[in-house]
Parts: C-alpha cells; sequence; structure tokens
C-alpha cells in the first residue's frame, strides 16, 4: 500500500465524524501502532495534532502517524468495549507503552452456580474463571462500568458468599444468593456478558421482547423493572446530553457513567432506537 501524504491524512482527520467510535493510528508500513477510543472522533484525534505540551511518549507516536482508520459507533462503552477487543488482536506498540498500568485490567466472571463479576489483572493466572473480557487500557473507566452495570444488573461481586445478606444486598446491587434462591441470575449474567462483550444490540432486542411479552400478561411491576433497565441501557447510546432531565432524576445510577460519557467531549448523539417510548 503506498503511503499517504500529509495532505491525505489532514484531510482524513478533518473528515472525522464527531461521534463516538475506535481510531487506528498506523506508521509507514501501514502497521496499526496504536488503537483509542473516542466519544468524538474528530475532535479526540484532532488533539494529537494540536500545538499543545505533549509527553514525549505521545509526541513519539505522533510523529510516527502517516495514516489512520477508524469505526463509528453508538455510544463511547461500545468503542471502550471494541477498543479492549482490538487492542488484544493486534497488540500495538504504542498501547503497551502508554497504557496507565503495568497490567491491564480485565473484567471476569466465575465458573460457581452463583457467578462472581469483579475486575482483574492476570486473568490466566487466576483460578476458576470462566470468561473474561479485556484488556481495557483504563482502569478508571472499567470501575465505572462495572458500577454502572450493576445498577442495571445486580450481580455478586464477593469472594466468599457471606453469612447474612451484605449491604450491597440492601442497596439492590446484589441479588442476595446468600440468603435465597436467585434462578433468575444465569439470566442475567448472560445478558452481561452480551454488555462486556459489546453487543448492546441484542441485549436490547432480548429486554425488549421481554418487556413486551410481560405487558401482555399483564406482569406489569416486572414490565416496569425492565424497561427502566432499557432506559439506562439506551443512556449509553445517547449520550449524557440527550437524556431528558425527568429521567435522570430518577435513574440515579447515570450519574455514575457521567463522567465516562463526557470525558472526552459532550455531544448530542441522538443514535439510539425510541426505546423510552414503550409504555406500560
Amino acid at each position: 500500500m503506498s503511503l499517504v501524504s500529509k495532505k491525505n491524512l489532514t484531510e482524513k482527520r478533518k473528515a472525522l465524524p464527531i461521534r463516538p467510535g475506535v481510531y487506528l493510528f498506523k506508521n509507514s508500513q501501514d502497521k496499526i501502532i496504536y488503537i483509542g477510543k473516542a466519544l468524538s472522533l474528530k475532535n479526540r484525534v484532532a488533539s494529537y495534532f494540536n500545538s499543545s505540551v505533549k509527553d514525549q511518549k505521545t509526541a513519539r507516536l505522533v510523529s510516527q502517524i502517516k495514516d489512520l482508520d477508524f469505526i463509528q459507533l453508538n455510544s463511547e462503552f461500545e468503542a471502550l468495549v471494541l477498543e479492549a477487543k482490538l487492542v488484544r488482536e493486534h497488540l500495538p506498540k504504542f498501547n503497551i507503552q502508554l497504557r496507565d498500568d503495568k497490567h491491564p485490567l480485565y473484567i471476569g466472571l466465575t465458573r460457581e452456580e452463583y457467578p462472581r463479576i469483579f475486575a482483574l489483572r492476570r486473568p490466566e493466572l487466576t483460578k476458576g474463571l470462566k470468561i473474561w473480557f479485556g484488556p481495557f487500557l483504563s482502569g478508571a473507566d472499567v470501575r465505572k462500568v462495572l458500577k454502572f452495570t450493576r445498577r442495571i444488573f445486580p450481580y455478586r461481586s464477593c469472594v466468599k458468599l457471606p453469612a447474612k445478606p451484605c449491604l450491597y444486598y440492601h442497596l439492590k446491587l446484589c441479588p442476595g444468593m446468600c440468603a435465597f434462591s436467585v434462578p433468575d441470575y444465569k439470566i442475567a449474567t448472560r445478558r452481561l456478558q452480551l454488555l462486556f462483550g459489546g453487543r448492546t444490540g441484542e441485549l436490547v432486542k432480548q429486554l425488549t421482547r421481554e418487556m413486551k411479552a410481560l405487558a401482555v400478561k399483564q406482569k406489569f411491576e416486572e414490565a416496569a423493572v425492565v424497561k427502566y433497565q432499557l432506559q439506562a441501557l439506551s443512556s449509553l447510546s445517547q449520550g449524557w446530553h440527550s437524556i431528558p432531565v425527568e429521567k435522570i432524576s430518577k435513574a440515579k445510577a447515570l450519574e455514575e457513567i457521567r463522567q465516562l460519557l463526557i470525558k472526552h467531549q459532550g455531544v448530542d448523539l441522538g443514535l439510539v432506537n425510541n426505546i423510552s417510548s414503550f409504555t406500560i
């Protein structure tokens, strides 16, 4: 492949959308040297080429960028998940050099009857894991995502089940399997796997079908729970500024993801099915 001229690279940067996604920087040999995520592809990529002072490693990265590709997505959350997948596949040298931890974070699920869900650093050395997702290069993002998703699908995080329900149960962040049988927990963990795996579209379809079925059966309280889950998931695709104020006040979980959604630039994305239009 022929090298991209400086002019063409500049044109590519200017043509980037103000949308979430993943960007891939390439060197003169057309090899991917860095993969990143952004809420606004245009603004995030432009920040590498502005005249502000950069640290030595970032300056060295910029000096080697000769081409770029991008993948547009619906949300920064989806971009975070795809970034982890692509970094694992391509192992770009600057992702390794610029990451914020010696060992990046993963999200793991254990093989237990009631799987534990938690952040970890060395999945290959962790006993009892069923599946893991990552690596995620920002530990802070992973912790915020886990905190947010726990409010949608409560899960177990304790190493050993306590003798009685703990604070997480009373805060409705854990189903309380230490004291009660939780037959639906396997369903919840499968849905979390879809979410952590970036398959949010499939998850939304599942929940929408379930909500409608519950409404037909006149199980309105259960349908309302599913509707909340859909609305909370939709916030990941909509972006912060497109969420109605009255829904923000009712869904405290949205506060936990606010900084993740606007950490680069706040924009109105408007890229989601009209989930909130369903009525119970």
